[in-house]
Parts: C-alpha cells; sequence; structure tokens
C-alpha cells in the first residue's frame, strides 16, 4: 500500500510537469526538433533528479506539526534547485553544440550521487544491509 501511494505521488508530478512543458516542446519540434528532442531529454532528467531527491530526503512527520507547513529538508531543497539549474544548463549548451554540455552533465550527476551519499535513504539502506549482513553469519 505505501508502495501504491508513492508511486501516484511520483504520477502527479510527472503528469503536471508534462502539462506545462508538452506544449512547449511541441511548438518547439515544429521549428527545431533537435532542440525539442534535447529538451525533453533534460526536463525528463531533471524531473527524475528531483524526484529522486525528495524521495531519498522523505520523513515522518510528527503529530504535533500538522497543522504547520510542510517543511522539507534545506539539503534537499539546495540540492533539488541545483539539479534542476545543472541539467538546464547542459540543454542550452548541448542544443548549442558546446561539449562543455558533457561536463556539466557529469557535474551533475557527481553533485545527485553526493546528495545520494548524505541521504537518510543511504543511510538506512546501509543499516539495513548490515543487519542482513549479520543475520546470515
Amino acid at each position: 500500500m505505501p508502495g501504491q501511494v508513492i508511486r501516484a505521488k511520483v504520477e502527479a508530478v510527472l503528469s503536471s510537469v508534462a502539462f506545462v512543458v508538452a506544449p512547449l516542446l511541441l511548438v518547439t519540434a515544429l521549428l527545431a526538433p533537435r532542440a525539442a528532442l534535447i529538451g525533453f531529454a533534460c526536463v525528463a532528467a531533471s524531473v527524475v533528479s528531483a524526484t529522486m531527491i525528495q524521495l531519498w530526503f522523505r520523513s515522518q512527520a510528527k503529530r504535533s506539526s500538522f497543522r504547520r507547513r510542510q517543511t522539507s529538508s534545506r539539503v534537499a531543497t539546495l540540492s533539488e534547485a541545483f539539479s534542476s539549474i545543472l541539467w538546464a544548463g547542459t540543454g542550452g549548451l548541448w542544443i548549442a553544440g558546446s561539449v562543455a554540455a558533457l561536463a556539466v552533465s557529469v557535474l551533475v550527476l557527481c553533485g545527485l550521487a553526493f546528495t545520494w551519499w548524505i541521504s537518510p535513504a543511504r543511510q538506512s539502506f546501509s543499516a539495513r544491509r548490515a543487519y542482513s549482513r549479520q543475520m546470515a553469519s
């Protein structure tokens, strides 16, 4: 059941982004198909990156915080913003034909790896893996 809820939330995010971006990409495809394809790839990478970051940093809220505005981790917010900006930069450089697009994409992937490394999801994954190894031996 919790997996279905998370999947529904992810689908809602993806469909709302597609609703906003699809018309822009369709018009761009009429004028410059290559640019539209690159734009689609970078938007998709940005959405997937932001969704992964939010899933890595999700946490259970306290009952006492029920009426307060939902807040997320500052690290998650900054990581999400930087990855989105870097994916946009990658798209712009790629459309322009610059080799620097490859360097920027490597930078954003390194940033995502670092974000995963400091995330609570990795730490709980490591703890579960260590527990499994301990139980197996």
